[in-house]
């Protein structure tokens, strides 16, 4: 029942939903001097996100979609402030979308990256073993898809950490928008996994790996004399609480600098570890994540909904990754080498992907909305099956037309009566 539209008709509905258009301004903050500014705008999103280029968009029977006029406003317009500001648009826009399709339980967020290698300038200089630097494009997803963050991150840093990295940086735009705050962080914590946990726990977000995720899995218990039931063989380890209490004005001085900005999540890491070890504040906030870890360790082991909801949010990533590659057919393939501008091209895709995400959660819910009005019965547990990552119902391929879009182009039409 989706409308079947391309490509650019789903970009111009959601810049115009969102007010997405309004991120797009001079580098003084003026709005574009330009007719029809949708369109170019449209067009260099697809041309950069589809890694075809703007002379595949590119039209001379539209001034909007002259070549020299792309090659301009995709200079002066897709600025890394501009995506991010378009980014929060699409944010607030679908927090006020969903309120069918709302999710029950902890707002959940997961983390992944893609790695390039970048060859070093000097040849006798070897940043790495075989001589090249290596970069991490690292996303942030919410719980319905929406791209949160995407940047490029030197090595390979902790997934987790980069999470809450995330977060401090766009508090401001997520307290905006409380519906959208998430609470749950799901990512690979990388080394020192006890100390991701307790620097999460601590930071006031609740990190839920997924089993595979989970380095060590062992228990911990709090109090040696205690009677833990059945689970009173399933470990002899002792957390020392005394550690905790000892240095707790410092712990709460390393959160609080990186809740207020002063150090990242990864340069806390850092201070608290040497040589590959936790320092003696390191090892009382490893022994704090040892109780955020064990708790969670016992959920998954125990509750089925929490152990799916993680592992669906996980897989959030991968079907987001197909989508990416449906969208970025062009010849040099959906993820190309490293090159000066790169980090550009992936944040236009970025902004491509969520607008693909939007348009679809918009009208589902206009179905849903449908359906009901005619009597249907839809279970929320069935909407938790819904994703907003299809894409059978949109052409990504061949030549486009750019043109502002009208109601009709997204008639849903009525249900089949043998439909099911």
């Amino acid at each position: 029942m989706l409308p079947r539209v391309e490509l650019p008709q789903v970009v111009l509905e959601v810049l115009g939903r969102t007010g997405g258009i309004a991120a797009f301004t001079t580098r003084n903050g003026n709005p574009p001097p330009y007719a029809e500014f949708e369109l170019s705008v449209a067009a260099v999103m697809v041309g950069y996100g589809c890694n075809i280029g703007l002379e595949a968009v590119a039209s001379d029977e539209k001034e909007a979609l002259g070549h020299d006029r792309l090659v301009r406003i995709s200079r002066d317009y897709f600025r890394p402030e501009v995506i991010e500001a378009c980014t929060t648009l699409m944010l607030g826009a679908e927090s006020a979308t969903l309120a069918t399709m709302q999710l029950n339980g902890e707002r959940l967020a997961s983390v992944d990256g893609l790695h390039f290698a970048i060859p070093t300038p000097h040849p006798g200089l070897r940043i790495a073993p075989e001589g090249s630097s290596e970069f991490t494009w690292v996303t942030v997803l919410t719980e319905q898809a929406i791209q949160l963050s995407g940047r490029m991150v030197s090595g390979r840093p902790s997934a987790a950490l980069e999470a809450l990295n995330t977060f401090t940086t766009y508090r401001d735009q997520l307290d905006a928008s409380s519906a959208r705050q998430p609470e749950a962080i799901v990512a690979e914590a990388g080394t020192h996994e006890d100390l991701v946990f307790g620097l999460l726990a601590l930071s006031g977000y609740s990190y839920q790996p997924t089993p595979q995720q989970v380095v060590d899995a062992r228990l911990w218990r709090v109090d040696k004399s205690a009677d833990y039931g059945p689970l009173q063989n399933a470990t002899r380890r002792n957390i020392d609480l005394s550690q905790i209490a000892d240095h707790w004005e410092d712990i709460l001085r390393v959160i609080g600098s990186i809740h207020h900005g002063a150090v990242s999540a990864h340069d806390a890491l850092r201070i608290l570890t040497r040589n590959g070890k936790p320092t003696k504040l390191g090892s009382a906030i490893s022994s704090f994540g040892r109780i955020a870890k064990t708790c969670h360790l016992l959920r998954l082991y125990d509750n089925p909904d929490y152990r799916s909801g993680i592992e669906a949010q996980s897989r959030l990533h991968k079907e987001r990754s197909d989508l990416a590659r449906r969208i970025c057919h062009g010849i040099d393939g959906p993820f190309p080498d490293y090159y000066p501008g790169l980090e550009n091209r992936l944040g236009v895709l970025g902004l491509l992907l969520n607008a693909v995400v939007l348009f679809n959660t918009i009208y589902i819910q206009k179905i849903i909305e449908k359906l009901r009005a005619q009597g249907q019965d839809i279970p929320h547990n069935e909407l938790r099956e819904l994703s907003r990552l299809m894409y059978s119902h949109i052409n990504m391929r061949g030549r486009f037309h750019f043109e502002m879009p009208t109601e009709t182009m997204f008639a849903i039409p009525d249900l089949e009566p043998d439909a099911n």
